[in-house]
């Protein structure tokens, strides 16, 4: 008789990086009398699959911005095969992007933000659009001030700092993972003088601070691109 099928193959919650561009972590139940399992990960550039004798497997080498569909089966130790599992449904992050570029208005206290980060989706697996999110590093952390902007070259103004630290990231609709929103890791922040305003400083600055970023977003939120 075969033996059953391994059981709640899910990516492993554990871990922090349990889903990133290029990778995904996953678990899975043991299956009695298993004495190996085989694993068929599938997105639209075909099926790999790979064997595990253990209850965890990392898939590397990834595409970024890609669904995948695994399932499993459990091997004996005369041979026999179990039916495939359930399906897990997954999706990789997007690529993380590299700072936007950060230059001076002369003059009008701030400055722009530039991007082009469309190098970064060339040959993505996946037909999900992605778009840009910005947002300003505060002490207690990201605020994010203006989302779907472009992805292609574009540049936004910004009135905040001095020493203003700010970050990107992509994003796009994808309903294979939580929330329906598949977005990349922050970037590292870019820090630019922009004007006599910190985004760091005392609770006064702070108030301050916020209200700007408040501004932004109530700005971005009306303007379309």
């Amino acid at each position: 008789m075969p033996p059953s099928p391994p059981s709640d193959i899910k990516l492993d919650e554990t871990l922090d990086d349990a889903r990133e561009y290029d990778h995904l972590r996953i678990v899975w139940v043991a299956a009695a009398g298993a004495v190996i399992y085989e694993i068929s990960v599938t997105s639209i550039a075909g099926t790999l699959i790979t064997a595990s004798a253990n209850t965890a497997l990392l898939l590397s080498g990834l595409t970024s911005n890609t669904s995948y569909e695994i399932i499993g089966r459990s091997v004996d130790g005369q041979g026999a095969k179990s039916n495939w599992s359930s399906p897990l449904k997954t999706c990789t992050r997007p690529p993380t992007p590299t700072p936007p570029g950060a230059a001076p208005l002369a003059g009008l206290g701030g400055g722009i933000l530039i991007w082009d980060y469309s190098a970064l989706v060339t040959g993505a697996g996946s037909a999900n659009p992605l778009t840009v999110d910005l947002g300003g590093l505060f002490d207690d952390g990201i605020h994010v001030f203006a989302n779907a902007l472009p992805i292609g070259s574009s540049s936004v103004p910004v009135v905040v700092g001095p020493d203003a630290q700010f970050v990107s990231r992509l994003g796009g609709a994808n309903g294979d993972v939580p929330g329906g929103q598949n977005d990349s890791r922050w970037s590292a922040a870019v820090t630019e003088a922009f004007a006599n305003l910190s985004m760091v400083g005392d609770q006064r600055d702070r108030r301050r601070s916020d209200a700007v970023l408040k501004n932004m977003r109530s700005y971005y939120a009306r303007r379309r691109f």
